[in-house]
């Protein structure tokens, strides 16, 4: 399935001048995940104040027409399930370099919490029914708007 949706121009933002990169968090097969730095005024009002973003940047420089499509394709993918709680919000993307830019969300990722000891977690079976009920809640939108998640690991749940 090939979505083609309207992103709009606010949506698209200036490297070093709407945010800065701090450090790297991770690293895929596509693309580097960055913590950053937001600056400008107007895209701090979209994550209520919060001083904090992730950059996801492509890895290839110079993508390929497939690279770029895929890139599209996930911005939106976002745009599209922006309302829904179960999505990592989109803040906005650059095209020089091909960047996506999301909320910050300070637990990290379902990775971090399960293999970071530093947040002291109780492993209760509530937590674990509400973590798993909360990721089968996301896929399910996903598959009723007519979409699969290809690449299903546990770095992709962000709590």
């Amino acid at each position: 399935m090939v979505l083609e949706l309207a992103i709009p121009g606010f949506l698209q933002y200036k490297p070093d001048q709407d945010y800065k990169i701090r450090q790297q968090i991770a690293r895929g097969g596509t693309a580097t995940i960055f913590l950053a730095k937001i600056i400008s005024p107007e895209m701090k009002t979209r994550v209520n104040g919060s001083p904090l973003c992730i950059a996801k940047i492509l890895l290839n420089k110079d993508p390929t027409k497939e690279e770029i499509a895929s890139f599209s394709q996930e911005i939106s993918i976002m745009w599209y399930f922006r309302s829904s709680k179960n999505f990592a919000k989109l803040l906005g993307f650059t095209t020089s370099p091909a960047t996506i830019i999301m909320k910050h969300y300070q637990r990290g990722s379902l990775s971090d919490l399960i293999y970071n000891d530093q947040q002291n977690i109780s492993w209760t079976s509530h937590l674990i029914f509400c973590l798993l009920k909360d990721i089968a809640t996301g896929l399910r939108e996903m598959h009723d708007n007519g979409f699969a998640h290809c690449d299903i690991k546990v770095h992709h749940p962000i709590l």
